[in-house]
């Protein structure tokens, strides 16, 4: 049986690079955090401007759980300010659902399909009125 014989130099060449590539990866991630940490007050601005209720509920929902058990209501905030570039995001994301679900609600829900769906439903009414018995048994052919 041949053993295999390693020169120690490579390992330490394959610790260092290691290293290395790891150091470079947490440099570019603390940039982007940074990067992100700085534009957060944008991004929240942002979302107050489309719709402020979903920012205010947010620090709203912070403020009672603070209110209701303080240890939790603190690790909450700092959690909310540790991790502050991707709260912001996901209250711009919801500002925007929200602002779309207000503007659906507003218009008839027959508009936001087409007319295809108000068609059938003018068809069906029609149908019961001609022939009150329509809707209990469901019209089918017979095929042979």
């Amino acid at each position: 049986m041949q053993t295999l014989k390693i020169n120690p130099l490579w390992i330490l060449f394959f610790m260092a690079l290691f290293a290395i590539v790891t150091l470079g990866v947490i440099y570019f991630l603390k940039q982007i955090w940074f990067i992100g940490m700085v534009l957060s007050p944008i991004i929240l601005l942002i979302a107050f401007f489309i719709h402020k209720e979903t920012v205010l509920a947010h620090f709203k929902t912070i403020g009672d759980e603070f209110w209701k058990n303080p240890i939790r209501g603190l690790f909450s905030a700092v959690l909310s300010f540790a991790a502050l570039p991707i709260v912001s995001i996901y209250i711009l994301l919801k500002a925007i659902f929200h602002n779309k679900i207000g503007e659906m609600q507003q218009k008839n829900p027959f508009e936001m399909f087409g007319n295809q769906e108000q068609e059938v439903r003018d068809e069906q009414i029609t149908r019961e009125k001609k022939n009150p018995s329509v809707g209990e048994y469901i019209d089918y052919e017979e095929v042979e």
